[in-house]
């Protein structure tokens, strides 16, 4: 056992493996950021997304839980490993809710999550990421 755990200590850093809570509110059926995860360079992540949203009045709700694993080879751009990120639950009282969370590389350094809501309404989100974030 100590020989397994002296190579990982010995071969990567663990670098921000974090829980992260974000609020937004949607008023129309704009897809709108709710979280943005920073990736490193020579860096893997994995996200776990756990999203619900309320609408102001209470009528109707939406939760959501997504699994997705992105790689950062030196300085290029994140790149998402497998063809999409992995719904583990996707639920809405209401289909004219926007389509479902989005997982974005938004530049050379970072994940944006984004959530998309319902035209004419108001939907309050909140969004708990657990992000595990390795770099040799």
């Amino acid at each position: 056992m100590s020989g397994i755990t002296n190579a990982i200590i010995g071969n990567f850093n663990w670098l921000n493996s974090v829980y992260r809570k974000t609020e937004r509110t949607t008023t129309d059926a704009t897809a709108t950021v709710i979280d943005t995860i920073p990736i490193g360079a020579d860096s893997t992540i994995l996200i776990l997304a756990m999203i619900t949203g309320i609408e102001s009045g209470g009528a109707n709700s939406a939760g959501f839980l997504y699994a997705t694993f992105w790689n950062k080879d030196g300085t290029s751009a994140p790149v998402l490993v497998g063809s999409f990120p992995t719904s583990l639950a996707n639920e809405k009282d209401d289909s004219a809710w926007g389509s479902e969370p989005t997982f974005v590389a938004n530049s050379t350094d970072a994940i944006d999550i984004k959530v998309t809501g319902k035209a004419a309404t108001t939907i309050n989100w909140k969004c708990l990421t657990i992000i595990i974030n390795m770099s040799i």
